[in-house]
């Protein structure tokens, strides 16, 4: 029989890639984002947490590109308290517009998903 990592080592592993900075990082970014996708919900509290630790509007993006393909409604709040700090709104805006996430009106389309 394999041992296997449990899924919280395995979330804080790929949290951790979300961490990762330049070309070299980018393809390990987007395979954690996928991951972290398919565990769901189970990955969203320490997604939360690290991104209230986020060091870097570069990490804030990714994290929250994370949170965006989990359907869970803890993630609103916490993207509303993020977009309401004055200094760091604009930061947000660009890295959303970069990845298309805000319509050129500066629209940005925030889902709860199904677990109210």
């Amino acid at each position: 029989m394999a041992i296997r990592t449990s899924a919280s080592q395995e979330v804080r592993r790929l949290v951790g890639d979300l961490s990762l900075e330049g070309p070299d990082g980018e393809p390990r970014r987007e395979a954690a984002i996928a991951r972290l996708a398919v565990i769901g919900t189970r990955a969203v509290r320490q997604l939360l947490e690290a991104l209230n630790s986020a060091t870097s509007s570069a990490q804030r993006a990714a994290i929250l590109g994370a949170l965006e393909a989990i359907p869970d409604h803890r993630t609103v709040e916490a993207v509303r308290a993020l977009l309401g700090a004055p200094e760091t709104f604009q930061e947000h805006r660009i890295e959303l517009v970069g990845r298309r996430q805000i319509e050129p009106g500066g629209v940005l389309r925030i889902q709860a998903g199904q677990n109210h």
